[in-house]
């Protein structure tokens, strides 16, 4: 399938299914791959909120930030609760997820593509070895799709891991409801900066092969609003905003949104007795 970078370049690429990751992978590759990144409207790593969509983007990150430091810790596993909860949250954009850390919480963020979205960390990810077994959960919002090699990528992040500790991964789902709805303007898709595209069965593979235990399974339905708004965008809809909202309820009250999600939560847990 070829799909169009319709945020950004309006160029051609290509999506090739991959059979060792049971996912999609985005070709060709730029060679400046950064470029595609760098843009205003790229919310991820700014915090404007000067449109109604940007300030409702802005509402919802608070909220979701919110929501997803519930989740970790609730599930913080084998975590020793007498010692502060370490967190290092990989590609995190504006900040906003680590700076909002409860208390007692020590969290750091890294980003490859943005110098100035490390908070708390000096170095590389390869650099994280000298780091074993430093973390008690490491998240991923919607990151890993932007890793070259997802799986060469989570095994560096692994040995920062503790025994027992936890890999928290959010990525869009290419098998949802509204990746079918909208087929090649489904903003899910972002291509080039989506390098690779997963759906349930793709985390099957990655942890049997990396030796961690799939935890948890959720759909994270919230993410369909702001993806179908772009998608409609995209497909050059007159109120994309309302319509890709109307879109998102239906599926809801059909219970799409929920039998094949937008976006997949997936938490991965570390073996105790695993180096």
């Amino acid at each position: 399938m070829k799909c169009i970078d319709h945020f950004l370049s309006q160029e051609s690429f290509e999506l090739l299914f991959d059979e060792g990751l049971k996912a999609y992978k985005t070709f060709p590759v730029p060679e400046s791959l950064e470029n595609y990144y760098i843009s205003e409207r790229y919310f991820s790593h700014n915090n404007a909120k000067k449109s109604i969509v940007e300030k409702l983007y802005a509402a919802a990150k608070h909220y979701r930030n919110k929501a997803k430091w519930k989740a970790v810790l609730r599930l913080r596993g084998e975590a020793d609760f007498g010692e502060p909860f370490r967190l290092f949250d990989f590609g995190s954009g504006d900040n906003s997820f680590v700076l909002s850390a409860p208390e007692g919480v020590i969290s750091h963020g890294y980003d490859p593509f943005s110098s100035s979205a490390t908070y708390g960390y000096e170095g590389s990810v390869e650099a994280l070895k000298d780091n074993r077994a430093a973390y008690d959960a490491i998240t991923l919002w919607h990151s890993l799709e932007h890793t070259a090699n997802p799986l060469e990528e989570l095994t560096k992040l692994r040995s920062a891991l503790k025994p027992g500790g936890q890999f928290h991964i959010a990525v869009p789902n290419h098998a949802s409801w509204d990746a079918e709805q909208y087929k090649t303007f489904w903003a899910g898709y972002d291509v080039p900066r989506h390098l690779w595209h997963f759906s349930y069965e793709s985390f099957e593979v990655m942890s049997e092969r990396l030796g961690l235990e799939v935890l948890s399974k959720k759909p994270q339905w919230f993410d369909a609003f702001y993806v179908s708004y772009l998608s409609e965008k995209y497909k050059g809809s007159a109120a994309p905003l309302f319509k890709g909202s109307m879109r998102t309820l239906m599926a809801m009250a059909t219970g799409n949104a929920f039998k094949r999600p937008s976006a997949l939560y997936v938490v991965l847990k570390k073996p105790l007795n695993a180096l």
